[in-house]
């Protein structure tokens, strides 16, 4: 039951923000494509979780090969997205190949469900003159299948500063993976999400201003989801509290991330409360496996900047 709905709930939240992220795809086709693909990561995430001692170098390749699909500026934050979904498979406990299948329809409905809130304005928008700029953006005819590979193929160098950052990318969540499992956390996932929300923001001063951003909001937010949980026990005001949380969130989502986080936080914890209640300690280890990801994430961003600045000095 908890797997169901969560993984409704995560195509729902994941897929309803494409629409901010890039407007110019907000068009069915491709917000259907995009459920697919997020869809598919977090199946195959959860296909990984059922291989054994196999599980950490293979989900080091799948960061890999997903980060590499940043040197697209327009697929960055698809990237982002899918290696947070990605994880989020890698997170599942007790994994099957069974919920891999069910994961991918119940992931796919739930996006589907979010295109009602983005297609409803798009609709009341096509009533209105069309920019040429949304054609110069998605279409490019005179583009040959190697001109739309070159990006890809003369960045899988050592030399490349993308490549180096996806060969560091994937080691450090392998590391965070390593440590959830050696340590035994009940949500790795959480370190895991810390470090591709973070690490993926490219340079160490955007890394360590959202980290401080995320302890803040962290703190704050376990607070709070500490606090509704601990004293109230009725369903339906926790369901009420549930949709407030939700609402802010996304009202916030694309102005501060400390706020973002700040409501992000009590809802998860909310509704991993109602849909499991007694977990008294999920706000303790919400902050801890932030702290753990924060960490990492910076340790890999700290060593791309040294190796950078060493080199343009010699």
């Amino acid at each position: 039951m908890i797997f169901h709905f969560s993984a409704v709930v995560l195509g729902t939240m994941t897929v309803s923000t494409v629409e901010g992220q890039r407007p110019e795809w907000a068009t069915n086709n491709i917000l259907i494509l995009v459920c697919v693909i997020y869809a598919s990561a977090f199946a195959v995430g959860i296909v990984v979780n059922t291989t054994g001692f196999l599980v950490i170098p293979l989900y080091a390749l799948g960061l890999f090969l997903i980060s590499c699909a940043g040197v697209y500026p327009r697929l960055v934050n698809i990237s982002l997205v899918c290696s947070i979904v990605f994880s989020i498979g890698i997170g599942i406990s007790g994994p099957s190949i069974s919920n891999a299948g069910e994961g991918f329809f119940l992931y796919f409905v739930g996006g589907l469900w979010a295109l009602l809130g983005v297609v409803i304005p798009i609709l009341h928008s096509n009533s209105k003159p069309k920019s040429t700029t949304v054609s110069v953006l998605l279409h490019h005819p005179g583009s040959t299948y190697r001109e739309k590979i070159t990006p890809l193929l003369s960045n899988l160098s050592v030399r490349s500063q993308p490549f180096r950052f996806s060969i560091v990318f994937s080691i450090i969540s392998a590391i965070g993976l390593l440590i959830a499992v050696d340590l035994g956390l009940t949500k790795a996932s959480w370190v895991l999400i810390t470090i591709c929300v973070l690490f993926l923001r490219s340079e160490i001063s955007t890394t360590f201003s959202f980290s401080t951003m995320r302890i803040i909001g962290t703190i704050f937010g376990a607070a709070i989801g500490s606090i509704t949980t601990t004293y109230v026990h009725n369903q339906s005001l926790l369901l009420l509290f549930l949709f407030l949380f939700a609402s802010v969130y996304f009202v916030v989502r694309n102005t501060n991330y400390a706020l973002t986080t700040l409501f992000l936080t009590p809802f998860i914890l909310v509704l991993l409360n109602i849909l499991s209640p007694g977990q008294t300690s999920l706000a303790q280890t919400r902050l801890s496996d932030t702290l753990i990801g924060v960490t990492l994430a910076l340790g890999g961003q700290l060593l791309l900047w040294t190796g950078s600045h060493w080199k343009r000095l010699g």
